[in-house]
């Protein structure tokens, strides 16, 4: 049944994650995430959790692809981006996930670069395909099978072709968020209750992959000082993403407002 995916399609879900997890966020200086789009960069306040009882067959979610720079000295003067690989896929955490594609296979991408990183026009939408063993189709290179020097052009891949990009489209506390691009993804199956993560996947740079050969997976500055993910002492890595749940956790009053209506209805039962 197609909602019911084996073990071994979560544990390729993780290796596909774990063999582009560089570095954590929190060694990163260049983390890229999604976002639920907004319509404005506000990817401070964005929702990172969407509950799976509004979606259904059809439903379309759009998601921003935004990259956070974040300079050592925790200032934000100089910080720029100029150029990253990688994939984006969702993870089928547990049974009843909703699923859905970031693309049609053999079709086209759903993701959409923003102008300013489109690489004069030769920039990557990311090869729609399945990347995990699991229900619905991801954006990206699909390792074990994609051959890295014949199919390296199935990675997402935005540039700006006139150099580091300094202009950040926000600001949240010491890191500076530059748009990338958006991402559509569509609901194939409602799930229940289960658990969904939508994901960037960084491509690993060439000391981490041997399949990257000599390229280097993203270009950035960070307070004013070039920067590379193949370079030593830098780091790139992914965000939490978004999650996709059938029900958000309660507030902690919320919780202890619950547990004394417990406690009072226990009471007045052992007094019945």
């Amino acid at each position: 049944m197609r909602g019911n995916y084996t073990k071994r399609a979560v544990l390729m879900a993780a290796a596909a994650i774990g063999v582009a997890s560089v570095v954590s966020t929190s060694q990163a200086s260049l983390v890229i995430d999604l976002y639920s789009h907004t319509g404005s960069p506000n990817w401070g306040a964005a929702q990172q959790t969407i509950n799976s009882s509004s979606l259904s067959v059809g439903s379309v979610l759009t998601l921003d692809v935004v990259a956070n720079v974040t300079a050592a000295d925790l200032s934000t003067t100089n910080n720029g981006i100029q150029s990253a690989y990688g994939n984006i896929q969702s993870n089928l955490v547990s049974n009843g996930a909703v699923q859905g594609n970031f693309g049609v296979s053999g079709g086209a991408s759903s993701f959409s670069v923003a102008s300013l990183f489109s690489n004069g026009g030769a920039s990557q939408a990311g090869k729609p395909q399945d990347l995990n063993g699991q229900p619905g189709i991801d954006l990206g290179f699909k390792y074990g099978t994609d051959d890295a020097t014949t199919n390296s052009g199935n990675f997402i891949f935005v540039r700006d072709s006139g150099g580091v990009d300094n202009t950040p489209d926000a600001i949240n506390g010491s890191t500076s968020q530059f748009l990338l691009g958006t991402v559509t993804f569509t609901v194939t199956s409602a799930g229940g209750n289960g658990t969904t993560s939508l994901v960037w996947v960084p491509r690993p740079n060439a000391a981490t992959d041997p399949n990257n050969g000599s390229n280097t997976s993203a270009v950035w500055r960070e307070a004013g000082g070039a920067k590379g993910s193949a370079t030593a002492g830098t780091a790139y890595a992914a965000g939490s993403g978004l999650t996709i749940s059938p029900s958000a956790i309660p507030e902690p009053g919320s919780l202890a407002l619950a547990s004394f209506a417990g406690l009072g209805l226990l009471a007045r039962r052992r007094r019945a």
